[in-house]
């Protein structure tokens, strides 16, 4: 997204709960909603009270800091509560602002005013209370679109094992060194704050999964209500309750299929304009593909009569005459007045191949530039395959296929069986019959698995399902050993398909014979100094039950866990222990391992204790 500020540059809408396609509908909605100008008006002065305030903290601050904390010489209580700091720094005069337009606006509105009936929801030491989406409620548009900015601001992307999906974390570390930046900017750090008013590492992790659960939690109320407002049915109420599972941090997670299901409902109710950009890879580059997408309404108008009249039938793959499909230049993107209407707008990349193919030409540089000429190849793809494009089908088969929980169910749930039951249940037994026809079809054109699964069985999913030729084979292998980041006198890279071909890369190796796809390379080291230093990163993956056989089964590992657990213990003053996070932890829907502040720490355990026993 982009804005004359930039501040939607900066809008982000992933938080950890598979949901971001949802977050884009509700901005989408705003940006609509904001578009008159009569709901804009409060905006400027709303803006000059947020300056004031940030003068106000300063002030405030320096202040308490030359008066050595005695804050009753400031006019203070001695106990101060929230609502005297935000009398202090002039919150009040932005609420009355927000809440006297909000009445205002509501007052001339068909809206229902945002009522707080949501129970506080805790964890840990966090409390957070959920709003109701409400357009004319302005608190509740702000803390949206503040908390998204903040959650978006610190986010770092990582390319996980086995190249299937690239994932969004939260980086504390990232947040901290941004927090201190600001109060360098600000010259409080040397002159009033000292190191120990700095926000703690646990703290900033509490904020961010703070705002996450709000988001998650405005996000479930936003469909909810979407969905009465659609014409939607209790069937797709249950639908939506049935399928919403709660992550170990309270994130509310709505799961992609079931939430398209109402997305694709509302395209087609509100006439909603789609752009679609398809980078296209050929071997010079890449092409880009600009398409405007529009919904058919007379094609369209049986279908929505006959989901209100039976919601099962709202899981129709849908028919290619459904969305007009019209290919446009960078110019009139840039130009027209098309497009200056808020639009749900689609980035895709393709590539004549598999998803291994496509993850090695991204990380070659020589050929992922733009390519202008004429080219043959990116010709037959626009007319073969988006000429004939049944975009219907093709958004159902994405959102069928993609990750339905950012975590798994356990107890050997399958989360594409899990959505198949509750479809059943909750629609029809013909709806989930629909549902896996799609799945079947969605798996067959995604090398044959669902996205998680291809995550966690990467040799058997990506090597073997995956028809690999020598020459691909032999390309991978040397592109592995020249972005080693280690070097040793004798490397070796081995690719196969299967034990048979592994096999023969070992004895081809063994007999110093050649084979497809193994890679050998020799290099000069220096000689190694008479003392070795092992560094221990806490970096790498990580599980939940990890080291237990260990801790159980080997004395010597046991000790060196509990010393360490001291340790860690006196350094973070008892926010957690690491005996409980590592091995007293019942399952994984309990564990914290996947929070970095804990996992960087288990993994430096894990391996301290390891070395320990080898050595012995």
């Amino acid at each position: 997204m982009t804005g004359t500020n930039g501040i939607l540059a900066e809008f982000d809408a992933h938080v950890g709960d598979c949901s971001c396609h949802l977050r884009a509908q509700m901005l989408l909605s705003l940006t609509c909603y904001y578009r008159e100008s009569k709901r804009r008006e409060w905006i400027d002065d709303a803006i000059e009270v947020l300056k004031n305030i940030k003068s106000n903290i300063i002030t405030m601050y320096s202040d308490i800091h030359r008066a050595h904390g005695v804050v009753r010489s400031l006019g203070f209580s001695s106990l101060i509560s929230l609502d005297d700091l935000f009398d202090r720094i002039g919150c009040t005069s932005l609420f009355k602002i927000l809440d006297n337009q909000s009445s205002k606006i509501d007052s001339d509105s068909k809206d229902e005013k945002s009522v707080d009936t949501n129970p506080t929801i805790g964890h840990q030491n966090r409390k957070v209370t959920g709003d109701k989406w409400n357009l004319s409620d302005y608190r509740m548009v702000t803390r949206f679109l503040s908390s998204c900015r903040l959650l978006s601001l610190y986010k770092t992307a990582t390319l996980e094992p086995g190249a299937t999906h690239i994932s969004y974390r939260l980086d504390p570390l990232v947040v901290f060194t941004e927090n201190k930046k600001q109060l360098d900017q600000l010259d409080l750090l040397t002159n009033f704050i000292t190191h120990h008013d700095l926000p703690s590492r646990t703290a900033l992790i509490n904020e961010m999964e703070n705002m996450q659960i709000y988001i998650t939690e405005l996000t479930s109320d936003w469909i909810s209500r979407l969905s009465d407002e659609i014409g939607l049915g209790e069937p797709i109420q249950r639908l939506l309750e049935s399928s919403t599972r709660l992550s170990v941090r309270k994130l509310r997670c709505i799961p992609a299929y079931p939430s398209l299901l109402v997305i694709r409902f509302e395209w087609f109710v509100k006439n909603i304009p789609i752009f679609l950009v398809a980078r296209r890879f050929c071997t010079e580059g890449y092409h880009n593909a600009f398409y405007r997408i529009s919904v058919k309404p007379t094609a369209v108008r049986h279908y929505i009569e006959a989901v209100r009249q039976n919601n099962a039938k709202i899981v129709d793959h849908g028919n290619v005459d459904w969305f007009d499909v019209t290919s446009v230049s960078l110019n009139s993107v840039l130009i027209d007045d098309w497009a200056r209407q808020p639009h749900v707008i689609i980035i895709s990349n393709s590539i004549a191949g598999s998803m291994s193919d496509f993850h090695v030409r991204m990380g070659d540089d020589n050929q992922n530039g733009v390519h202008n000429e004429s080219c043959p190849e990116y010709d037959m793809y626009v007319k073969n395959e988006l000429s004939t494009l049944n975009f219907s089908a093709a958004i159902m088969n994405f959102f069928t296929i993609h990750d339905q929980y950012p975590f798994d169910l356990g107890a050997n749930e399958n989360e594409w069986d899990v959505i198949e039951k509750i479809v059943d249940s909750t629609l029809d037994h013909e709806a989930a019959m629909i549902y896996r026809q799609t799945l079947d079809e969605s798996q067959k054109s995604n090398d044959g698995r669902p996205s998680r699964t291809s995550c966690k069985s990467w040799p058997r999913s990506c090597l073997q399902d995956v028809r690999l030729g020598q020459a691909f084979r032999q390309r991978i292998s040397q592109q592995l050993l020249l972005k080693k980041t280690i070097s040793y006198t004798h490397s070796a890279i081995f690719v196969f398909l299967d034990r048979q071909q592994l096999q023969e890369q070992i004895n081809a190796f063994l007999t110093e014979q050649a084979s497809s796809g193994l890679s050998i390379i020799s290099r000069p080291t220096k000689p190694l100094a008479q003392k070795i230093c092992f560094v221990f990163s806490g970096q790498g993956p990580q599980w939940w039950a990890m080291g237990r056989q260990l801790y159980e089964s080997k004395p010597l590992f046991n000790e060196w866990i509990h010393l360490i657990n001291g340790e860690m213990t006196k350094i973070n003053k008892g926010e957690w222990r690491l005996l409980e996070e590592l091995i007293e932890k019942k399952n994984e829907q309990e564990s914290r391992i996947n929070d970095t502040n804990i996992a960087q720490l288990t993994l430096f355990a894990i391996s301290v204790a390891l070395l320990a026993l080898l050595v012995s």
